[in-house]
């Protein structure tokens, strides 16, 4: 069986969100009132997987923004936890769990990858072989998502870094679905 639907996805966040700041910030020659944020780019989420609390909320929103790190430092506490919050929903996206994982599944994106003269629309995803696992497994976080969705989708690595959030975790959670012991694999 070669299903090429992915799995249902429950998708209620906005593409983009803006946030009044309660206190404006200046820098330079700039009086910033708002931030408009968008959905992060796996890319992205790279610069700060490594980083925890507040540190990698700056980092986060900062890279979503477009704000500079200088205008994100100063922001008020609640500001910037409404922010991290918008931004940090993208990597909980509910996945609804097929009772039979297909071999093969095709993602569309959200947004097409442009890479080079190549323009990705989708993806499509296949079981990995026991190699590519042990390579996934090497890795850690998102740098490992990125690595295994390049292995079996033949795009390359560094294309995948301009996935969407939604993307990557639709398809880190098809992947996923082949390391829970259990979970029967379409026509193995």
């Amino acid at each position: 069986m070669n299903d090429t639907t992915a799995p249902a996805m429950v998708d209620t966040m906005p593409d983009t969100r803006t946030i009044t700041l309660r206190k404006p910030v200046t820098f330079a020659d700039m009086t910033v009132t708002k931030l408009d944020l968008r959905e992060p780019r796996a890319g992205e989420m790279m610069r700060w997987a490594g980083l925890t609390g507040i540190e990698a909320h700056i980092a986060a929103v900062s890279a979503v923004s477009g704000q500079p790190l200088p205008v994100i430092h100063q922001l008020v506490a609640r500001d910037i936890l409404d922010a991290a919050t918008y931004v940090e929903s993208f990597g909980i996206v509910s996945i609804d769990q097929p009772d039979e994982v297909p071999t093969e599944m095709t993602l569309d994106l959200r947004v097409p990858i442009e890479h080079g003269d190549d323009t990705y629309r989708a993806l499509t995803l296949r079981e990995p072989t026991a190699q590519q696992l042990i390579e996934w497994d090497k890795a850690d976080g998102i740098a490992a998502d990125l690595k295994i969705i390049a292995a079996v989708s033949a795009v390359p690595e560094i294309a995948l870094h301009k996935l969407t959030a939604r993307d990557l975790v639709a398809a880190g959670s098809y992947l996923a679905n082949f390391l829970v012991p259990g979970r029967p694999a379409g026509d193995r």
